[in-house]
């Protein structure tokens, strides 16, 4: 009876493990959805970059101090610094199997260098990854936005 309880303990814990490990795997992409609740809720509250790294080592994070971002249900974007607002657009969906994030905000620096599609490898409510390797020279950018 010992050994029955045992077992059946060990087999529990082994299954619980298992589900729980499979639900945060690495690689899968967020479902698009998910995206969209994450970036439009806490009513569109703020967000603002806490990273930007451009060409897989180049820390630009500081092109965007003072900028805050706000993403409406309407695929509205905007982009707000020392209170002169750009007025920009976003989607998500998914393209080649992943989770993307289009941003676009026009060709004003430094908000055109967000201006691409944007792999998002994890999204919540409170932050959102992002990374995007360019067509041009295989370079790697990885984008951050946080509440």
């Amino acid at each position: 009876m010992k050994y029955l309880m045992k077992f059946s303990l060990f087999a529990l814990i082994l299954s619980a493990a298992f589900f729980t490990s499979c639900t945060n795997d690495p690689n899968m992409d967020p479902d698009p959805q998910d995206v969209t609740d994450d970036l439009t809720s806490n009513n569109s509250g703020e967000w603002i970059i806490t990273s930007f790294i451009e060409d897989d080592n180049d820390d630009e994070t500081s092109k965007f101090s003072g900028y805050t971002f706000t993403f409406e249900d309407d695929g509205t974007a905007t982009a707000t610094v020392n209170g002169n607002t750009t007025i920009g657009s976003w989607s998500d969906g998914n393209d080649d199997s992943t989770t993307k994030l289009v941003l676009f905000y026009g060709n004003d620096d430094p908000l055109e260098e967000l201006n691409d599609d944007w792999r998002v490898l994890s999204s919540t409510d409170e932050k959102i990854e992002l990374t995007h390797v360019s067509g041009g020279d295989g370079s790697t950018d990885f984008l951050t936005f946080e509440r």
